[in-house]
């Protein structure tokens, strides 16, 4: 379960970093923040396995 939290976290930081670069609303040297990635995979893996 952890590694599954830990995958989807990634995951949706990335889509998220793709979606704001596509929308010209960061740059690539932007700093994102990964703390709300963590706690929403964290979130959907405990809601999806449970």
């Amino acid at each position: 379960m952890l590694v599954a939290g830990l995958l989807l976290a990634v995951t949706l930081s990335a889509v998220a970093g793709l979606a704001l670069l596509a929308a010209r609303r960061v740059r690539w040297s932007s700093h994102l923040p990964f703390g709300p990635s963590l706690i929403v995979g964290t979130a959907l893996t405990l809601v999806l396995t449970t």
